[in-house]
């Protein structure tokens, strides 16, 4: 019933099927005419795309339910028909002690909000209108998420598949190797291609000389060959090399490296079918037209991103007028990515995207733009607002014959701010202190005259542990009774037009002297520090492009900034250099916090 949506894949569509006919067979022909009904809508409601609320899952504090939520009319008429199946369905021992009390059980299977009770929920078109949709935020940003593929890699530039029904993928790092990957992410200790003495290239950031590319012949299933696309020196000179390998005969996971071909350099140019400006991007990293099976809303899109401000982009060409639609991609807020597998942030250098044997889209970064730091990524795109329906996109890869020892996966990202407060938790709010405020005015008097910016008009939230350091200051000031002295590194939220104190644009105080923070490298890790740093649980945005207005008065003190996200301030994080910067104030960064971790409107 829940098809269209794919909420799970096809090993659990086997798992249910098996599960209702082996409840079904312990029935005649009686009762499976009045409760084969019943069995299969209530197992089949762990695929529902509520499943999440009928089970009470969203929050891991509470023990999932073994039989969804119902509601009390139709608990009603389950319990009459059909009774006997509850001990086939549910193995729970309070379930088992009120099963014979139609009251009691349906009180109990009862939740909390009825909204989500089944099969009501089905026919709410509040809770209806948008599902199975891509989510977008109130910018138009789509809601997408991630699955951590590989991890560990040198600047990984090209990721392929050699169309032979193995389903491998081979990746490739900037300094001339190639590992090969089975289905389940395990990576060959031996590298497919090792032509690492022949590749020019250096460990500086940046440096864009190495492995530049491979491809498998159309035929490769039949004739063994590939071709790869590399900087070499030859003599003075530096060159681009273009040469064909063939497959070793005797290991079908190894590159014959005595049978290389070479040609030389030969870029023909083609119109862009769009172009955006510098204060989103410096760099296109091209992407794919999605054409996999696993998320149907993605059908015709093309992905791809920038690969100095981090930007993941969007196209989709109208088929009646020709023109392309624009869509930013986020990094899915709140509940969106809650899923098990899933994380909702990546590595700012985007450095190329690539499809899998089946369709399905992956890009790889890295959090240091060199040849030899191994903080490369490969992700795979997530759409999680709709998936498949069972069995359709699942295929039974060809053995591979493995010579070399294997290496398990295992995942290095997270997901960021997602842990939901627990039920019945009162929620820390911003601390509110008019004297604060107060102090604060008295401290920039101290420093003196400089670029005017005026506070908001609303209080600006704290975190507890500011309160230890009141009262400390430097050598030979007045000391100004009750205030605190500002320390390098601290941030406030200005320029929203409501005056929301945990809306605005990022100024952070350096040397004496407010100032802004460029967009370029501005993530969702950067935001929770200084989110956390002003008091507030979770960064629910990273806002770019001014969206609280330009800080003209002030100078750009911060650019390219990175963070892992447990950094007390943004000077603790990587960054360009104090005033250091090649930007303009449209490009102001800012954020959105807050103490629940749901989507908020703008």
């Amino acid at each position: 019933m829940y098809k269209e949506f794919g909420c799970c894949d096809y090993e659990k569509d086997q798992q249910l099927m098996a599960k209702y006919y082996q409840i079904m067979d312990n029935f005649d022909y009686y009762g499976y005419a009045n409760c084969a009904g019943f069995v299969l809508e209530l197992i089949c409601q762990e695929c529902s795309p509520y499943a999440a609320h009928l089970f009470d899952a969203e929050d891991p504090h509470t023990p999932v339910r073994t039989i969804p939520g119902l509601c009390p009319d139709y608990c009603s008429q389950y319990w009459k028909k059909c009774r006997d199946t509850i001990p086939l369905l549910s193995d729970h021992p309070h379930i088992a002690k009120v099963k014979e009390d139609q009251t009691n059980l349906c009180w109990y299977l009862e939740l909390g909000d009825m909204d989500y009770c089944y099969p009501h929920l089905l026919s709410k078109q509040k809770l209806t209108q948008n599902l199975g949709r891509v989510q977008s935020d109130s910018d138009g940003c789509l809601q997408l998420c991630l699955e951590e593929v590989a991890n560990g890699l040198r600047n990984p530039l090209a990721m392929v598949h050699a169309n032979d029904g193995t389903h491998r993928f081979f990746v490739a790092e900037q300094v001339g190797l190639v590992w090969t990957y089975l289905p389940d992410r395990s990576k060959m200790e031996k590298p497919f291609l090792n032509i690492t003495k022949a590749v020019l290239t250096s460990s500086w950031e940046g440096d864009e000389r190495g492995f530049l590319g491979l491809t498998f012949h159309p035929q490769y299933k039949y004739n063994r060959k590939l071709y790869v696309y590399y900087s070499v020196e030859v003599g003075s000179d530096e060159r681009i090399r273009i040469s064909e390998f063939l497959v070793s005969s005797n290991d079908m996971n190894v590159v014959d490296h005595t049978s290389e071909r070479r040609w030389w350099n030969f870029t023909d140019d083609v119109l862009p079918i769009y172009v955006y400006p510098h204060k989103m991007g410096k760099s296109v990293t091209g992407g794919y037209v999605y054409r996999g099976c696993e998320y149907p809303n993605l059908n015709g899109m093309y992905i791809f991103g920038d690969f100095m401000s981090g930007r993941l982009m969007s196209l989709q060409e109208d088929t009646n007028t020709g023109q392309w639609k624009y869509n930013e991609i986020c990094m899915g807020m709140g509940m969106t990515c809650t899923f098990p597998g899933l994380i909702n942030n990546y590595h700012q250098y985007i450095i190329s995207f690539a499809e899998d044997e089946a369709g399905e889209l992956y890009f790889m970064s890295t959090g240091v733009p060199s040849a030899t730091s191994p903080s490369g990524v490969v992700y795979k795109v997530v759409d999680p607002s709709r998936r498949a329906p069972p069995r359709q996109c699942h295929y039974d890869p060809l053995p591979v014959r493995v010579k070399s020892n294997l290496i398990k996966f295992v995942p290095q990202e997270t997901l960021i701010s997602i842990e939901p407060p627990r039920k019945n938790e009162d929620v820390p709010q911003p601390t509110v202190s008019t004297d604060w405020l107060r102090e604060l005015i008295d401290s920039l008097d101290e420093v003196g005259p400089g670029p005017t910016t005026p506070l908001p008009t609303t209080t600006t939230p704290r975190t507890p542990r500011h309160s230890r350091r009141k009262g400390r200051r430097r050598k030979g000031k007045p000391r100004v009774q009750g205030a605190p002295e500002l320390q390098n590194g601290a941030v406030r939220l200005v320029g929203d037009e409501q005056g929301r104190s945990d809306h605005g644009r990022v100024e952070i105080y350096i040397d004496g002297e407010w100032g802004t923070v460029c967009d370029d490298l501005w993530t969702i890790k950067n935001a929770a520090v200084v989110c956390q740093q002003l008091g507030f649980r979770y960064a629910l945005k990273a806002a770019k492009n001014s969206e609280f207005g330009e800080g003209k008065d002030l100078q750009i003190l911060l650019d390219d900034v990175q963070c892992d996200g447990t950094e007390s301030s943004l000077l603790n994080c990587k960054h360009s250099g104090v005033g250091s910067h090649n930007c303009v104030h449209y490009e102001d960064a800012g954020v959105i916090c807050g103490n629940s971790n749901y989507v908020v409107e703008v």
